[in-house]
């Protein structure tokens, strides 16, 4: 079976039917018949769904998508249940709309998997792309090489032990979701995610937590993704007094799955992920903190100064390694510029003739 035949891109959107349309087109572009299928996974409201609709039937080449159209209420451990029915493939690749993968990567890492059975994740490098409006198409204006997140790079350990030893170092909150990995492996996850109503932050948290328990994770020399920013983005800031519960669930449902997949004593397993959410739970603490030092010096402005002392006492408690830090097992991150395949990749898919291109 050819490389591609192989892989199953699942493209999660909602309500961006300009974003997606704009990325089918991308991969057909790129791929053509090459035998790669593509799965979309749309929360859209009936006007922008049938957008998509329209828009794929105007594209003959594109008319095989299939759309499965969800409606908002479900939550995406229901969506990929659904989704996993009708997939075939030893692989799948989970996309956002707004972002664009490269595919020479692809081949590397599907025959990892393919000769390897330890291995059940492979990931790469990332290049940031900013136009000049939030939109599908415009002019590009900025563009980077992302900083990679040090635990994916060192997630080869021959035991859960090991690897889950690892990501205990810092938080890692969305490290899993842009990731070829075995659909076998993301069948699990979704499951234990659905059996214990988890959906949000705690299947983000869920799926890192697996994809090192149960596996290998490969991270390749190779820019394998160019994420797009969007600066008015608010990202939320998750609190650990409002996830307590939903937390205490996703505890235990790890500790299950380290049980029955590893056969690891359930006091010992209890132990170790206790080691592992450390970190994501001193952030959240922190988010917490640093929401009451905040409100504290709204109201008393001359203790402005306390709020920073305080926030830095915290820090400098932390039990862990700071996310924020160094590795220095990593290389240089390098530089790239106008000239680099992947920076001319971006600019043929985002930008029109109309668009001037002078990125900064």
């Amino acid at each position: 079976m050819p490389c591609f035949e192989k892989v199953t891109i699942l493209i999660h959107t909602k309500n961006r039917p300009g974003f997606l349309l704009r990325l089918l087109s991308y991969y057909y572009e790129k791929l053509g018949q090459q035998g790669i299928k593509v799965l979309v996974l749309d929360c859209s409201n009936e006007e922008n769904f049938l957008e998509i609709t329209e828009g794929l039937g105007r594209q003959s080449e594109l008319s095989h998508i299939q759309v499965l159209h969800h409606p908002l209420s479900s939550s995406f451990p229901e969506r990929m249940t659904e989704a996993l029915r009708l997939i075939s493939t030893p692989y799948v690749l989970l996309a956002a709309d707004d972002d664009l993968y490269f595919f020479d990567w692809l081949k590397p890492a599907v025959d990892l998997l393919d000769t390897d059975s330890s291995f059940g994740v492979v990931y790469g490098h990332t290049l940031r792309f900013e136009l000049e409006e939030y939109r599908p198409y415009g002019r590009l204006i900025k563009f980077d090489f992302s900083r990679p997140n040090p635990p994916a790079r060192w997630l080869e350990g021959d035991t859960p032990e090991a690897r889950l030893a690892e990501l205990g170092r810092s938080d890692w909150t969305t490290m899993g979701w842009y990731a070829l990995q075995r659909t076998e492996l993301f069948s699990i996850i979704v499951n234990a995610a659905r059996q214990s109503d988890l959906d949000g932050f705690e299947f983000e948290l869920l799926l890192v937590f697996c994809q090192a328990a149960l596996s290998k994770t490969r991270m390749l020399d190779d820019i394998y993704l160019a994420r797009q920013i969007n600066q008015d983005e608010k990202r939320p800031l998750y609190s650990y007094k409002k996830e307590r519960k939903s937390l205490e669930v996703l505890k235990a449902t790890a500790v299950a799955i380290l049980s029955k997949y590893n056969d690891t004593d359930e006091s010992v397993a209890a132990i170790m992920v206790e080691g592992v959410f450390a970190a994501e739970l001193c952030q959240l603490k922190e988010n917490d903190a640093r929401r009451h030092l905040r409100k504290i010096a709204d109201c008393f402005p001359g203790l402005r100064d306390l709020k920073y002392w305080l926030y830095g006492a915290l820090m400098r408690e932390r039990l862990v390694a700071d996310p924020l830090d160094p590795d220095a097992r990593f290389p240089p991150t390098p530089e790239v510029g106008l000239g680099h395949p992947k920076i001319k990749d971006i600019i043929q898919a985002v930008t029109r003739k109309q668009d001037v291109v002078n990125p900064v």
